[in-house]
């Protein structure tokens, strides 16, 4: 039985036109089922667990249009199993809007309904966190070409700061809230991707999207303007906001980020310069808090 039959079956979708392997970015597990009626994605989950918490959250994010719709199978499932692998079958939301064109307020706006809804959801499965940063540190460390890099010392600082940190769980979290999970049409933002959900403190969260929807080539002014525009959205909707704890969250983002870099793809001119565009990111924000915290 090919793949069409196997989501004709399963699903009870009679008009499937072609399958594509959907080849960009995160959505590499993922496959485009093109039909008649309109189009979904077949996506590859860790585990059934996943399955039905990436299920439970679609349903109450639906309440405010956040989220695809995840499909159930034809048991009332919210996932097939294809060869010992777990699947979920979602609506396709096409992604229409530059990043340069973002409105912070309805963005705030969103995050934080995202972190007010969930917590209300009763029996979500939460994720491991898939980067601690000890862990990956103590792999970095272990690099012999590590201590000779002109950052070494200004990383290492940074890791035993951050490691220093006690954030309180607060809510549960998306965990890996880029730019890359979110969805953007000319009325609505969608946030996709729910692998990561665990318990944690919305600041984490804020941090993530913040610096990857921010325009890093505008002055500090603007930035702090954007900003500001996103924390009103914010605390319209979910109440708990901390500059101090935002800024920490900020340098925990990039430190994770840099650390996970040379972990996985280890020291070499592309790391050693994305590294220095992420310092640079790190010492920028400093800046937009002194315009926070003074107004």
């Amino acid at each position: 039985m090919n793949l069409k039959e196997i989501v004709r079956n399963e699903y009870g979708i009679s008009s499937i036109e072609e399958i594509n392997k959907i080849e960009s970015g995160i959505s590499s597990n993922a496959k485009r089922i093109v039909t008649a009626d309109g189009n979904y994605i077949l996506r590859k989950v860790k585990s059934v667990e996943q399955a039905i918490t990436e299920y439970k959250i679609s349903q109450e994010l639906r309440h405010d249009n956040l989220s695809s719709i995840i499909i159930l199978n034809q048991d009332n499932a919210p996932y097939i199993k294809l060869n010992n692998e777990v699947y979920n079958l979602q609506t396709e939301i096409p992604n229409l809007l530059e990043k340069d064109n973002i409105n912070f307020f309805e963005l705030g706006k969103t995050i934080a309904i995202f972190h007010s809804r969930v917590q209300k959801i009763e029996g979500l499965f939460s994720q491991e966190d898939r980067f601690p940063l000890e862990r990956m540190w103590d792999q970095v460390k272990l690099n012999p070409n590590f201590d000779a890099t002109e950052y070494s010392g200004k990383l290492t600082k940074l890791v035993e700061q951050c490691l220093r940190y006690n954030h309180k769980d607060n809510c549960y979290i998306h965990g890996d809230l880029g730019k890359w999970n979110l969805l953007f049409d000319k009325s609505n933002i969608y946030i996709i991707d729910f692998g990561e959900v665990r318990r944690g403190n919305n600041h984490f969260d804020i941090s993530a999207v913040l610096s990857s929807t921010i325009n890093w080539s505008l002055g500090d002014e603007q930035l702090f303007l954007q900003v500001r525009q996103f924390k009103k959205g914010y605390v319209s909707n979910f109440q708990q906001w901390n500059n101090a704890n935002l800024r920490e969250s900020f340098h925990l983002w990039f430190t994770r980020g840099m650390v996970a870099l040379l972990a996985q793809q280890g020291i070499n001119e592309r790391t050693n310069h994305a590294i220095h565009f992420m310092m640079k990111k790190c010492t920028r924000i400093e800046t937009v808090f002194k315009h926070l915290s003074a107004n």
